[in-house]
């Protein structure tokens, strides 16, 4: 196990500030399929334009290493196309996966779960993840 995340860590500080694009290697598809994705975690506060209930409020959004696509789902209204994908939202409960305050937007994390279209303005990136799992990437 220890050397799956040394390689996974090799790879992405490998590639780690190279403009990607997703080809179709780098598909992944919408629920139920569960997918696992790479990326540094940041904060970010909803705007001023926000919903009353958001305000002041802050989501927390993974920047993947590397881009995706995720190709619509067929008779699926919602779940559509979304190409060359590089920041995902995530729906996650901050009590259940806890991350210290430095880990922000510096420790690489792997990021388990499964992913949905936005579809209100609690969505800040046209793709959500619903995470089921967080772990930190070892160095």
């Amino acid at each position: 196990m220890k050397t799956i995340f040394a390689l996974m860590f090799f790879l992405l500080v490998a590639f780690n500030g190279t403009p990607l694009r997703a080809d179709e290697s780098n598909q992944v598809a919408y629920e139920p399929a569960v997918v696992t994705l790479c990326g540094t975690i940041v904060k970010e506060g909803f705007g001023d334009d926000a919903s009353p209930i958001d305000r002041g409020k802050q989501a927390w959004i993974l920047r993947l290493d590397q881009r995706i696509s995720v190709p619509a789902k067929s008779g699926d209204e919602i779940n559509t196309e979304e190409k060359n994908v590089a920041e995902i939202h995530l729906n996650i409960d901050p009590a259940k996966h806890r991350i210290a305050k430095d880990a922000f937007d510096r420790t690489h994390f792997i990021v388990r779960g499964t992913l949905y279209h936005a579809h209100t303005t609690h969505h800040l990136r046209p793709i959500v993840m619903l995470v089921s799992t967080i772990k930190p990437v070892a160095p």
